[in-house]
């Protein structure tokens, strides 16, 4: 049985990320959160769920490999990672991205934190808006120039691949330009707030 989270415990969160009006159908005692930069809506729903609901903290390879086995067409895995919170508590969490249809990337977060009575479960949606691609196109460019990705007969070399398993090709995988080394450059992108989102979410907790 859950237990009700203080509002204290799931609100630990940015605080540049409103509060917005719950929904009938969002899940008990969550609270659903949403922020907007130039190039990004940001949602984010924060609940608690039961403790053996959670994803498999000592395991992360675990997770990678269900991610993989159910990836979509349209669908990449960007970032597995796990640890200890600056309060002392177990984290996972997990990044896919999926291709809208009308265009841009959608990057999906899950996050758990494991409190000592319940599990905080974090899902985020960061949704590229506005001109789309302009990270892609700048990065591809630049290591273009670099020699480090090529435009061959085959397609491009050295361009995209699974962070994990580069011998994963299904879907849509992670490219050059989603590298968390280029997050600073653009800092606007629904990338790199997903990432800022969830190392914040990390320190708070």
């Amino acid at each position: 049985m859950v237990q009700k989270v203080t509002r204290k415990s799931w609100q630990r969160i940015p605080d540049r990320y409103e509060l917005m009006k719950s929904l009938p159908e969002d899940p008990p005692y969550s609270r659903a959160f949403c922020y907007a930069t130039s190039g990004a809506e940001c949602f984010a729903l924060v609940c608690p769920i039961p403790a053996e609901q959670a994803m498999p903290y000592g395991n992360p390879q675990e997770v990678i490999d269900g991610i993989h086995r159910t990836l979509g067409d349209d669908q990449g895995l960007i970032e597995v990672e796990g640890g200890i919170t600056a309060a002392g508590h177990r984290f996972l969490y997990s990044m896919v991205k999926t291709l809208q249809k009308s265009g841009g990337v959608q990057y999906f977060l899950r996050m758990n934190i494991g409190y000592t009575r319940c599990t905080m479960q974090v899902q985020g949606v960061f949704d590229e808006t506005g001109t789309t691609g302009i990270r892609d196109s700048m990065v591809y460019l630049l290591l273009s120039r670099q020699g480090t990705v090529k435009t061959t007969e085959k397609g491009m070399e050295g361009w995209v691949s699974d962070p994990y398993d580069p011998s994963y090709t299904r879907g849509v995988c992670m490219n050059c330009s989603e590298r968390r080394e280029f997050d600073a450059q653009f800092p606007q992108h629904p990338l790199s707030e997903m990432r800022r989102f969830a190392a914040e979410v990390i320190r708070m907790n």
